[in-house]
């Protein structure tokens, strides 16, 4: 549709909204106004609803399956460098994919059979690994810290107001709909020259300087060397300003400072004090070279999200692996016993690294690879339930290359080149399990499922049964998603799809010329310092929010504002943290809880339509373009 489809994914998209299952909850609550009985709704139908339509569409996206497969069949037919190193059972021969761009072909459904077998045990066994996870913190995040989780209370208070609003909370209901008439209206006039070119573009969003991730996301640089190395970027988004309203203050005025900072004020000042080469006045030949912020987010902040907390909450930790060895119940606030949901994680892990050495892994590149998806998994549980985010260290910025790479022990393109599969085949799966596309496989399920617990502590519901609904959607969605993939592949013609561009060519970023791009963290000016000071700032964080409750600082808002300049998050901030201060300087937390999340919330479900109804002028203009 625009911006390479990333935010038009009903079940992912570039920060891992779950737009289709907030989707399904706002029409559920316009629906309820015209069929007055489906309030009498059992909630706890509606949390398990809520859930298998999120860990569901989290699988059935964008990145997964499309992206997916796409990089399947870019092994084979696009970057060929790879094909020798890939196992007949990821992808079949060359010339059975080939037959893929003449469209109108019978699928071969026997020569993908092994690949679809594979596959759908594969992300099966991450949606496990997953929930067991998800299993063994949730009390922790979501009961004990009450970590906000902003998209789970975005659906509570939806599934709240569809069945007590229009009798119990009116007012609350009606600030609803005009958040949501409000966004939606804010976006008919894109969405329109998006299907029908004749109507002006009265936003410039096709036009430079707008561009980027987000709809109306303007891009100033530099100001014309006014602010030389900056990197001004700025989202027009009452979406995104509205997720961020949910957030705490101290978050949001972290994210500030640090945008201001990184972004702004110091790489001007820098350039001037002689850092950077007086020739080196924009962003990509100064600041991302010399100034490394990349390194400190990805390399520094994200890691901190996994490792510090898991020390914060080392006691938490022994008392579940007590309660496992004792064989203690479930309680109704627990997705699985302690014991079931250790077992599952080994088991699993087990059985994944079994999967990653069978397609050719190492087992120590394997094992390095899985570790780094546990760190991942960690990061995501923290910076989901503060802020909402599931943005990773991924590989279009270079940081997951260089991490990866220096561990496997060479910087040397032959000596990895002959390393084979034991190289190739760990690297590849770790990066579709970490980077961008972790929506679908791993990261997307354990973040939905947080979401979904975050809803039944809001709404005050247990989680019996829980754990299998959420099975079976993912199982659906796995099963189902691929044949319709191939499919429309063969039927339709790979080159017709319109996502077919992207994820072909993302395994070629990964092979070893490619990857020897980015520097190493142990090469000279390299990665380490500024991730180890990334590290270290956030951990001190930490440890200060935790010795001093008035703390004004928080480690999560580093990452929000240090992420830029692709994801405006930071820029965002200070929009939010603006109108938070507005609404409790004018009206105090019951303006805020009575009618600024109500407001906020209907907003960002107004959003969810607008992707409903561009997603539905988008699939027409693939086949019928304007």
């Amino acid at each position: 549709m625009m911006y390479g489809g990333l935010m038009f994914s009903m079940g992912q998209n570039v920060v891992g909204m779950p737009t289709g299952a907030l989707l399904l909850m706002g029409l559920f609550f316009l629906l309820t106004w015209v069929i007055p009985d489906l309030r009498k709704i059992n909630p706890k139908q509606l949390l398990v609803f809520y859930g298998m339509i999120a860990i569901s569409l989290a699988h059935a996206g964008y990145f997964v399956p499309w992206c997916y497969y796409n990089g399947m069949i870019g092994f084979r037919t696009y970057i060929t460098d790879w094909d020798a190193h890939i196992p007949y059972f990821w992808a079949p021969p060359r010339e059975v994919c080939e037959v893929m761009y003449l469209g109108g072909q019978p699928v071969d459904w026997g020569s993908w059979m092994a690949p679809m077998v594979f596959w759908t045990t594969f992300f099966m066994l991450y949606t496990l690994f997953a929930l067991s996870i998800v299993s063994i913190l949730g009390r922790r995040l979501v009961t004990e810290r009450k970590l906000p989780y902003p998209f789970g209370q975005m659906a509570a208070i939806t599934i709240e107001l569809a069945i007590t609003g229009a009798e119990q909370q009116p007012q609350r209901a009606k600030l609803f709909l005009i958040g949501a008439l409000i966004c939606f209206l804010y976006y008919v006039p894109w969405w329109l020259h998006l299907g029908w070119p004749s109507i002006p573009d009265i936003y410039g969003w096709y036009s430079p300087p707008f561009g980027g991730f987000f709809p109306g996301q303007i891009n100033l640089g530099n100001l014309n060397g006014a602010l030389p190395c900056a990197n001004i970027s700025f989202p027009f988004a009452p979406f995104l300003w509205a997720w961020f309203y949910l957030l705490t203050t101290d978050i949001l005025l972290t994210a500030t400072i640090t945008w201001l900072l990184m972004y702004i004020i110091l790489p001007p000042i820098a350039y001037t004090l002689g850092l950077f080469p007086a020739t080196a006045v924009d962003w990509g030949s100064s600041v991302w070279t010399y100034w490394k912020p990349g390194a400190m987010a990805y390399l520094g902040f994200w890691p901190a999200f996994a490792i510090v907390p898991l020390i914060l909450d080392r006691k938490y930790i022994a008392q579940t692996i007590k309660s496992a060895i004792k064989g203690e119940p479930a309680g109704p606030s627990d997705l699985l016993s302690y014991r079931l949901a250790y077992v599952l994680l080994i088991v699993s892990f087990i059985i994944i690294l079994a999967f990653w050495m069978i397609s050719g892994g190492g087992l120590i590149t394997s094992l390095w690879g899985l570790l780094y998806v546990i760190i991942s998994l960690l990061a995501f549980a923290n910076l989901r339930g503060e802020a909402g985010m599931l943005i990773c260290a991924h590989g279009f910025c270079g940081w997951f290359q260089a991490l990866w790479r220096h561990v496997t022990a060479t910087n040397d393109v032959a000596v990895a080149v002959a390393q084979g599969p034991n190289y190739s085949v760990p690297i590849y799966l770790t990066y579709m399990t970490t980077s961008d596309i972790h929506y679908g496989t791993v990261g997307g399920k354990l973040a939905y499922t947080f979401d979904t617990l975050k809803v039944a502590d809001q709404r005050g519901l247990d989680l019996r049964g829980l754990f299998p609904a959420l099975v079976i959607g993912s199982l659906v969605a796995i099963v189902v998603s691929t044949p319709i993939v191939l499919w429309s592949y063969y039927t339709i013609g790979f080159p017709r799809i319109a996502i077919h561009g992207d994820g072909i060519w993302w395994p070629n970023q990964l092979w070893p010329s490619s990857m020897n791009a980015s520097p190493s963290p142990y090469e000279p000016n390299g990665l380490l310092p500024y991730a180890s000071f990334g590290f270290i700032l956030a951990a001190i964080l930490y440890v200060l929010r935790m010795r001093f409750a008035w703390f004004p600082l928080h480690p999560v808002g580093l990452y929000l504002g240090g992420i830029g300049p692709w994801f405006p998050t930071g820029a965002a901030a200070p929009v939010a943290l603006i109108l938070r201060y507005l609404t409790f300087r004018i009206g105090g937390s019951k303006l805020y809880e009575e009618k600024g999340v109500p407001l906020a919330v209907g907003v960002f479900i107004g959003f969810t339509f607008f992707l409903l109804v561009g997603g539905i002028i988008s699939i027409w203009r693939t086949f019928y373009p304007a």
